[in-house]
This record gives structure tokens, C-alpha cells and sequence, in this order.
């Protein structure tokens, strides 16, 4: 028996359901059910992910790809920030394929630069009036 069979059998059990039952739930034949759990057909790959939310497993354990049956990703690694001009000192930056000269990264700091004034002085603004409003409202 294939291994997603052997799991979807096991997972269905766990819960307490009778092929019937969860086919019912499933909206899904109790002979379609029957074929997956004995390894005759395997679902469409949409159909694996609903059973696997049903079940509050991932897909790949399903499929015996992994024997955890968590759904959530690794955690991911955590991102130092990069200093954006470094980042554009390096030596071969592309923009739709076409290398960057130095005087479009010169271009592209003064854009940034705009818009980095602009958004610390909405968010000054912002700040602002939002300190008003607590200060108007506890009065």
C-alpha cells in the first residue's frame, strides 16, 4: 500500500470516522475514498491540499515526503538589513537585464533619497496628528 494511502487510512482513523462519514464530509463518494485508502487512484493535487487542511497536515506528509506532519514552513532565517548604499556600490547590479551604470545609481539614490524624506516627514505628520487627537480626546 502506497504510503498516501497508509497515511489518509491512518489520519481518517485518528479521528474516529468510518469511510462513509468523512467522504460525506468531504463531499466525495464513500467508493472514491475507498480507492484512495487502498492505493487504486490517487486524488488531483487540489484535492490532496483540502484533505490535508482537513486533517492539519502538509501535503508532502501526505505524500510520505516528510514525516512531519506540521503545516507550517521552517522557520525562516533571519534577515539582517542590507545598507542600501552598499548594495548599490556593488560592482554588477541589473535592471531588466541591462547593467546599471554609475550615474543611474546615482539616480536611483537621489530617487530613494526623495522618497525616504517624503515618508519620514508623512510619518512625522502623522505622528503628529495622531498625538492631537489622543491628547483631544482625553480633555
Amino acid at each position: 500500500m502506497a504510503v498516501f494511502a497508509q497515511r489518509l487510512k491512518s489520519l481518517r482513523e485518528e479521528l474516529g470516522y468510518l469511510q462513509k462519514e468523512l467522504a460525506a464530509k468531504l463531499d466525495i463518494s464513500r467508493s472514491t475514498l475507498g480507492s484512495w485508502e487502498s492505493g487504486n487512484r490517487v486524488p488531483e493535487l487540489g484535492t490532496a491540499q483540502i484533505l490535508a487542511d482537513f486533517f492539519n497536515v502538509s501535503v508532502d506528509y501526505l505524500l510520505g515526503r516528510t514525516d512531519n506532519r506540521s503545516t507550517l514552513l521552517p522557520p525562516k532565517e533571519e534577515k539582517k538589513p542590507k545598507d542600501l548604499q552598499k548594495f548599490l556600490d556593488q560592482q554588477e547590479i541589473m535592471f531588466d537585464g541591462v547593467p546599471i551604470t554609475e550615474d543611474d545609481k546615482a539616480k536611483v539614490r537621489k530617487a530613494l533619497e526623495i522618497v525616504f524624506w517624503d515618508a519620514k516627514a508623512q510619518n512625522k505628520k502623522a505622528r503628529a496628528e495622531a498625538k492631537a487627537r489622543k491628547e483631544k480626546n482625553h480633555d
